[in-house]
């Protein structure tokens, strides 16, 4: 639950350091709190410590890696009511599973940045929250 007045927290989970800068600065510019991870060991130890709203992960986190479809099921089975957004370069398979697995919601990422890809993420995580 967010209190009044409070910036919405998001966990932003991907392990290219370059795409976890790009969204979250793109988020902060929009009010929201950012905390950012490059693993989903990570992510977890971060859960473990405070809460957040909303789980936004990259669902190919790295070859040989954990994945985010990893990290959903482990959200799911302990932190049941947190959601959990997930993202990729490759859908709609992936979406598809995505949400299969018990996902929230899903965002295509953009090989390319438009305004529109911007406007239709923060759609997805207001939705979300």
């Amino acid at each position: 639950m967010i209190k009044e007045g409070e910036k919405p927290k998001i966990l932003l989970v991907d392990d290219e350091k370059y795409q976890r800068g790009k969204y979250q600065e793109l988020l902060e510019k929009h009010n929201y709190k950012v905390i950012p991870a490059g693993s989903v060991e990570e992510a977890l130890k971060i859960l473990d410590e405070q809460s957040v709203n909303l789980v936004l992960t990259d669902i190919v986190l790295g070859k040989g890696k954990r994945d985010g479809f990893e990290l959903l099921k482990e959200i799911k089975n302990k932190y049941k009511n947190l959601p959990v957004m997930g993202m990729s370069f490759t859908a709609p398979k992936l979406e598809y599973s995505f949400r299969k697995e018990g996902g929230d919601e899903f965002f295509v990422k953009p090989k390319f940045w438009k305004v529109a890809d911007e406007e239709l993420l923060l759609q997805k995580i207001k939705r979300c929250l």
